[in-house]
C-alpha cells in the first residue's frame, strides 16, 4: 500500500524561504516547529549550522536516492537539527543533529550507507558525514551490519566492525531496527561521541499496527532524543540539487 497520506503532527516537508532579511534577523537559518520532547540544549560540540552544513556538504551538489531503496520521510523535531538532504517536494531524507556534547547523521534509508553508488559517487557524504561525527582526530569508526563501510571504502580512517557498540571507538555506524543498547548509545553521544545511522519506519509500522511508532520504532529510540524521526511515510525519490550554502528552511505546521 503507498504511503505518502500526510500526517499534519509529524510533518517532515520543508518549504523553502530563502529570505535574506529573515536570514539577518535571526541566528538560526529556519524556524522549527517542536512537535514532541524538546532536545538537549547545545553543548561543547556546539553547532554553527551554516558551518555544520557546509562541512558535511563539502564537495557535493547533488545527492541520489534512485533504484530500488524507498526511502521515508524525516521529521525534524528540535532546535538542534538539520536538514542536509531535501526533496524537490520538501521531503527530508537526510540530517544531522547536536545531542548533548555529541552528533548525529541520520540517512532515511539504511542502504545510503552501505552502498556507495548511492547518494553520492564514491561515498563522498559518508565521508564528510564520518568527519564531521568523529569527536577527535582518528578517532575509531566501528560499524554494526553495515559491511560495506570498511578500511577499503574509507582509506585514512581506522574502522572495524563489531557486533556491538563496545566503548573503543569515537564514531559508531548502525541500522535502525535493533534496539539493544539503545542507553549506552545515548550516553555515548551526550558524552560527544558520533552515530551514524539509517533505516526507514515504513515497513516496521506495517508490522506493527496500532503502534506509536515515533516513540516504539527502534530507530527513533535513538534519533528521536536528538530532534530526528523516522516515519512510516514514503519519502520522494529522485537526484535531488544539494545548495552550497544552506537556505532558510521552516517546517510546515
Amino acid at each position: 500500500m503507498h504511503a505518502h497520506a500526510h500526517c499534519s503532527a509529524c510533518s517532515g516537508r520543508l518549504q523553502q524561504d530563502y529570505s535574506t532579511q529573515a536570514q539577518k534577523d535571526s541566528f538560526l537559518p529556519y524556524s522549527i516547529k517542536i512537535v514532541s520532547r524538546p532536545t538537549e540544549l547545545l553543548s561543547r560540540r556546539a553547532m554553527d549550522k551554516y558551518e555544520a552544513y557546509a562541512a558535511l556538504v563539502k564537495g557535493i551538489t547533488e545527492m541520489k536516492f534512485e533504484g530500488d531503496p524507498q526511502p521515508c520521510i524525516l521529521t525534524l523535531t528540535g532546535d538542534n537539527v538539520l536538514p542536509i538532504a531535501v526533496s524537490t517536494r520538501g521531503d527530508v531524507l537526510v540530517a544531522a543533529a547536536v545531542y548533548g556534547k555529541g552528533r548525529i547523521v541520520v540517512t532515511a534509508h539504511e542502504t545510503y550507507m552501505q552502498d556507495f553508488s548511492f547518494l553520492t559517487p564514491d561515498g563522498q557524504f559518508i565521508k564528510n558525514a564520518i568527519e564531521w561525527l568523529m569527536p577527535y582526530t582518528h578517532a575509531w569508526v566501528g560499524v554494526y551490519g553495515t559491511s560495506n563501510l570498511n578500511k577499503d571504502n574509507l582509506p585514512g580512517i581506522s574502522v572495524k566492525s563489531l557486533s556491538n557498540y563496545d566503548r573503543t571507538v569515537g564514531v559508531f555506524c548502525r541500522n535502525a531496527y535493533n534496539d539493544t543498547q539503545v542507553e549506552d548509545l545515548l550516553d555515548f553521544v551526550r558524552g560527544g561521541g558520533g552515530l551514524l545511522i539509517g533505516g526507514q519506519a515504513w515497513y516496521w509500522s506495517s508490522t506493527h499496527r496500532g503502534v506509536d511508532f515515533n516513540e516504539e520504532f527502534p530507530g527513533n529510540k535513538l534519533t528521536g532524543p536528538a530532534g530526528i524521526l523516522f516515519t512510516n511515510q514514503y519519502g520522494e525519490k529522485g537526484t535531488f540539487p544539494i545548495p552550497s550554502e544552506l537556505p532558510n528552511l521552516e517546517i510546515q505546521s
